[in-house]
């Protein structure tokens, strides 16, 4: 005789979909960058360490006319220890602006995701991505087109404040406008690479923090 059990049940099965779409978010930690100040703080610098040198070559090649007796007149220049300060300035506050855009879009699609599954997340913004690990992210191109921008018009600017306002030719601004917009897409793309790993790697824990809570 075959006995069968009262206390029989079905097994529930738990359904792949479901699963994707019930992401736990108990931990939204926003990813926060300062790529752009360190970035713009060492390129700073080393502009700074330029004029230093370039101030030093002139005053070698006056002193060389004088025992010569002759006399060199070089182009009117701003003192290096304006320069300097106005340099540092202009990059580390270029790179702020950066990280200041770069983090509320952060914080944005920080907010706009949550409860969402990966792949829902992705689906909100053209530039959200999966970490390897399968987690969604922003990935940034906010420097790149923020620095483009930015030193296209600071450099021209730069350059008339550093020449006493002699560079006013065209080529000179034609000039200052390409070298800035080129130097500043560099210098952004720079600070969106490190914020982009820093983005996944905040996705990525939160996710962990989130499967073990």
């Amino acid at each position: 005789m075959v006995s069968i059990s009262p206390n029989f049940a079905p097994k529930v099965v738990s359904f792949k979909g479901e699963e994707e779409n019930k992401a736990p978010q108990q931990n939204r930690e926003v990813p926060k960058s300062h790529a752009g100040v360190y970035t713009g703080a060492t390129v700073g610098a080393l502009s700074s360490l330029r004029f230093l040198m370039a101030d030093t070559l002139v005053n070698s090649i006056k002193d060389a006319a004088k025992e010569v007796g002759e006399e060199v007149v070089a182009a009117p220049m701003l003192n290096k220890w304006v320069a300097i300060p106005l340099t540092l300035a202009v990059h580390i506050g270029m790179g702020a602006l950066v990280d200041n855009l770069i983090n509320k879009k952060n914080a944005e699609f920080t907010e706009n995701t949550a409860g969402m599954a990966p792949t829902e997340a992705t689906a909100t913004d053209e530039r959200a991505e999966l970490t390897a690990k399968g987690n969604a992210f922003l990935n940034s191109n906010t420097g790149m087109k923020t620095g483009a921008i930015a030193g296209a018009i600071i450099q021209p600017l730069i350059d008339l404040a550093r020449t006493k306002g002699k560079a006013t030719g065209a080529l000179n601004i034609i000039g200052g406008v390409i070298l800035g917009a080129l130097g500043g897409c560099g210098l952004g793309a720079i600070a969106d690479h490190f914020a982009n790993k820093n983005a996944e790697k905040v996705a990525d824990k939160n996710a962990r923090m989130n499967a073990n809570a």
